[in-house]
């Protein structure tokens, strides 16, 4: 008869297990079935390729944003056939930091004897995408306004035009 102690045990771990499950993070939840998450970042943006070994070609490509991180699980005999494609590869791209949710896309890949994952460092800095929020940004010289250059020149009187410019 089991106590009550062992009973406990056994529902947290049970617990755990489940929660754990949709978990994402870099390096990976560490048990059996967990996915590997690549973080892209502006110093290290990752491209991250899956190759069968037995013919070198890559099945899977991405190059992850940066600001972005991948996560893959392959999950065994899922496949769609029991020789070249046996397992089945899910994945899921989303923002930096995201540590709960599902692997949404999914594809078959060869077995795990006959797959490698390689993940490249690009080279940086590779700055993420703008997303078109930014109003008034001077990043390059010709979005300058005439005023703001080393010549100097008169800036609008209404103070506006400065505030749009970060002044």
């Amino acid at each position: 008869m089991a106590t009550r102690t062992t009973v406990s045990l056994a529902c947290s771990l049970g617990l755990a297990g489940v929660l754990l499950a949709g978990c994402h993070s870099p390096g990976g939840a560490g048990y059996t079935g967990a996915s590997q998450t690549y973080l892209s970042s502006i110093w290290a943006p990752k491209t991250v390729t899956v190759f069968d070994t037995r013919t070198n070609e890559p099945v899977f490509q991405m190059e992850v944003p940066v600001g972005q991180q991948l996560s893959i699980q392959f999950i065994e005999d899922d496949g769609d056939d029991p020789v070249y494609t046996p397992d089945r590869m899910r994945y899921q791209l989303w923002e930096a930091g995201t540590t709960t949710g599902n692997l949404e896309s999914s594809m078959t890949v060869p077995p795990a004897n006959a797959r490698k994952v390689v993940v490249d460092v690009r080279q940086g800095p590779e700055y993420p995408a703008s997303d078109g929020t930014a109003v008034g940004r001077v990043d390059r010289p010709e979005d300058r306004p005439g005023w703001w250059s080393p010549d100097g020149g008169t800036a609008p009187a209404d103070g506006a035009a400065m505030r749009n410019y970060g002044g």
